[in-house]
């Protein structure tokens, strides 16, 4: 496990919890940088890694088997790049000015044939939990410019349950995020993984 970041405390914190650190540089390290930047960097200095796991730290309810599993796409069945989903059965309609008296309409579903949520089998949605991709997708020229390439090449999901699922991008989202973890985060056991909840 890898720890990027230019700033010492935080790299003093990843040690003390046995990371490695990657001491970004300033080129990567302002406001406006890219995770692939950084990872990209990363991979300059660090040539021997052959696939990264980019994990994303508003997303605190992963656990080690999520990334084992994830990681096997990539080792045994030759995809180049996974990325985490959920499931979500939500219906989604077009969005409407508010000054426009245009009527909506629907995006995802048959108004005259509207399904039970549980009975439909939903759509998946990118979570941000993380992604996976080999050092040849991320390094390949021109890679930068596009800004994806975390999700290239023979490209696989990785479908994750509703519980380990939370994004923090806003103030309510750290409610949601205290309860799920309390509930369904991870907590290592002393000699081995464990579960809690």
């Amino acid at each position: 496990v890898w720890v990027s970041t230019d700033h010492n405390r935080i790299a003093q914190i990843a040690k003390l919890w046995g990371a490695k650190v990657h001491r970004r540089s300033q080129k990567v390290s302002r406001d406006c940088s890219t995770s692939l930047e950084t990872i990209q960097e990363f991979l300059k200095d660090n040539p021997e890694v052959m696939v990264v796991c980019n994990i994303q730290a508003t997303s605190p309810c992963l656990h080690p088997f999520h990334l084992q599993e994830a990681l096997k796409k990539i080792t045994e069945e030759g995809f180049d790049s996974v990325f985490s989903v959920v499931r979500r059965h939500q219906f989604r309609w077009k969005k409407v000015r508010k000054e426009s008296s245009k009527s909506t309409q629907p995006e995802n579903l048959d108004p005259e044939n509207i399904p039970r949520r549980q009975d439909w089998d939903g759509e998946l949605y990118e979570n941000g939990s993380f992604y996976f991709a080999t050092k040849d997708l991320i390094m390949k020229k021109g890679c930068l410019k596009k800004n994806r390439c975390l999700q290239g090449g023979k490209v696989a999901y990785f479908e994750m349950e509703p519980q380990y699922c939370v994004d923090i991008d806003e103030d309510i989202d750290w409610l949601v995020a205290e309860l799920k973890v309390r509930r369904y985060g991870y907590r290592r056991r002393k000699g081995g993984c464990g579960l809690h909840g």
